[in-house]
Order: structure tokens, then C-alpha cells, then sequence
């Protein structure tokens, strides 16, 4: 118990070492369904078989370990990014990656309608998030 307890704890050192020069973690479940995480400040942690990935944000998403096929780091968000309601329903600023005021929407579902491709962010009266528009 003591050995795998150290494989898993030098693994997760590793995993983050290594994290350091990609932007988003992705978890595959074995369905192909991918949900991209921002790595900055990104907090996993298991409970029995589930997984518990907490994003700087705060808003944890839990996943059944048993039905993810892999994770890994990537340069660039692929698949899903959940849109937590309370941000959604409140008016969005976008800003580009520069920092220069892209425009003001409704909604974050709004936004993500009418911005072309890219990366941007977007801050509402309570939390403020980064969002890929593919």
C-alpha cells in the first residue's frame, strides 16, 4: 500500500512539473467526450473513484474514474467548457488576450455566438473566466 501510495504521489509531481508549460488539462471519458480544464491553479483531488477537478474558479466538475479513457496537458482547450449558470445569466465585458475591450453582451452564451475563433475573457458581476471560441 505504502509503494503504490509513493508511485501515485511521485506521479502527480511529475504531472505537475510538467503542466507548467501547457494551458489546459483534458479529460477523455470513454466515449471520446473531451472537457478541457485551465491548468493554472487547478486542484485535483479522488474520493474513492471519483475525480474531483477544482479550476481557480472554484466550480468543481466530478467524474466517475471508471468511465475516463486518459487526461493530459494541452496548449490549447479541446472539446467541452462548461458554462456555469450563474455566470451565464448575467451581462459579459470580453476582453481579447491583450487585455483591449472586445465588447459587452447579454450572456455568455450570447458572446461565444457572435465572437469569431480565438481565446478571450470574460468578466461578469461575480466571477470572471477565460473561454476558447472554436
Amino acid at each position: 500500500m505504502k509503494k503504490t501510495l509513493m508511485i501515485l504521489l511521485l506521479a502527480l509531481t511529475a504531472i505537475t512539473v510538467k503542466a507548467d508549460d501547457y494551458d489546459y488539462l483534458v479529460i477523455l471519458d470513454n466515449s471520446s467526450n473531451a472537457t478541457s480544464f485551465v491548468s493554472d491553479g487547478l486542484t485535483l483531488t479522488y474520493n474513492g473513484t471519483t475525480l474531483i477537478v477544482t479550476p481557480a474558479s472554484g466550480n468543481a466538475a466530478t467524474f466517475d474514474t471508471k468511465s475516463l479513457s486518459k487526461m493530459y496537458f494541452s496548449s490549447t482547450a479541446t472539446g467541452l467548457v462548461s458554462i456555469n449558470a450563474e455566470v451565464d445569466g448575467e451581462s459579459v465585458l470580453v476582453y481579447d488576450m491583450g487585455g483591449r475591450p472586445y465588447g459587452s453582451y447579454n450572456s455568455v452564451t450570447e458572446a461565444l455566438g457572435k465572437l469569431p475563433k480565438g481565446i478571450y475573457v470574460m468578466k461578469g458581476n461575480q466571477k470572471t473566466i477565460k473561454m476558447t471560441v472554436k
